[in-house]
């Protein structure tokens, strides 16, 4: 019966990430209208709702916060969702290229059953030896107590008694994504922070690292299988720290820490090459998907928000001399508003 349920949490994950992506794709002017891309967006859709939902009712309601959250949370993910189907219905099941897997090169299809093998590797690998690690106690015990007593942030996991608002995480709402999850499939915290988002979130992320990789080696499809593979080794063999991203990846793969070095960061650096791919026009879909990413961060912690801003800001600049297009650079820029927000309210609310 868990197998099912973990089964029925994977594929329902996968199909809301894709329903709310095409929601973000069909305001896009560029070729981005793909299947894997609607993923990503979605993604990230998910996490902007989640602190743009959780967020009011952590600060506004010491008790019953978890219960309203699930309602509200439910309702939003069902509203983006038929409405990324009614507006991206065209784009929908659209081919991932005009090219088939028959078309590939001998030494392509080698590097392609590589790159699954590796992923699958790993995934198997998380999935069967789960790593438990000291912040089990703090991510998985904030979870818990949400459904148990019903309340957000208000309980201090060391001692179990009701406290102040926990402001130093009370915005950082990964955890509660896990709770609501966890509730939905009826399937235990714990086991779905170490057995199902492995699942999801690996593959992901390496969805996105090829993406990157269409981008830097275009029409040269062994470069970004190898490319990718690359990545996938040294992620792999990246545990020179408890502390590397790499190792928060695949052993602490359920973390927003991990989620935010491992999917936030690539994701900001995947839209500014999408978005100055053309250097005639900018994408508004583009702008707004950057600006969701500023607030996406924020589900991972204050220290996302900062970094996804510098990041953003220090590109900006960057393609600005490049491109000689300061408007364009400004209209970046502009996009960090709600990271400059997120710190304001965390400063305040402290």
């Amino acid at each position: 019966m868990i197998i099912v349920k973990i089964v029925a949490a994977v594929i329902s994950l996968i199909a809301v990430m894709y329903m709310m992506g095409l929601l973000p794709v069909s305001l896009m002017k560029i070729s981005s209208n793909k299947i894997s891309n609607a993923l990503i967006y979605g993604f990230v859709m998910l996490l902007a709702l989640l602190e743009i939902v959780g967020i009011p009712i952590v600060l506004l309601m010491d008790y019953s916060g978890y219960h309203v959250f699930v309602t509200a949370f439910s309702i939003a993910i069902l509203i983006f969702s038929a409405l990324g189907v009614y507006f991206g219905r065209k784009d929908i099941l659209k081919p991932e290229a005009p090219i088939s897997f028959k078309s590939y090169s001998l030494e392509s299809k080698v590097y392609l059953f590589v790159l699954l093998g590796c992923i699958a590797f790993q995934v198997v690998m998380c999935f069967l030896l789960a790593s438990m690690d000291a912040d089990d106690f703090y991510y998985n015990a904030q979870a818990l107590q949400a459904q148990d007593y019903d309340v957000l942030y208000r309980i201090d996991v060391n001692t179990g008694r009701s406290t102040s608002l926990d402001i130093r995480h009370a915005l950082a709402l990964f955890p509660i994504l896990e709770a609501y999850i966890s509730s939905v499939f009826d399937i235990h915290v714990v086991m779905l922070a170490h057995k199902v988002m492995p699942i999801v979130l690996i593959p992901l992320s390496y969805l996105l690292v090829f993406k990157i990789s269409e981008k830097l080696f275009p029409k040269k499809k062994e470069l970004q299988f190898i490319f990718t593979i690359l990545i996938n080794v040294w992620r792999v063999f990246g545990f020179v720290s408890y502390f590397t991203t790499e190792t928060f990846f695949l052993l602490r793969t359920w973390q927003g820490k991990s989620v935010a070095g491992n999917f936030i960061i690539p994701a900001i650096i995947y839209i500014f090459l999408l978005m100055h791919e053309n250097k005639d026009t900018v994408s508004k879909g583009l702008l707004m998907l950057l600006a969701a990413l500023v607030i996406a961060s924020g589900a991972s912690s204050s220290l996302a928000v900062m970094l996804s801003c510098g990041l953003i800001v220090l590109l900006a600049l960057l393609f600005s001399i490049l491109e000689r297009k300061l408007k364009t650079a400004l209209l970046e820029i502009l996009c960090c508003i709600p990271g400059v927000l997120y710190i304001l309210l965390y400063v305040i609310s402290g």
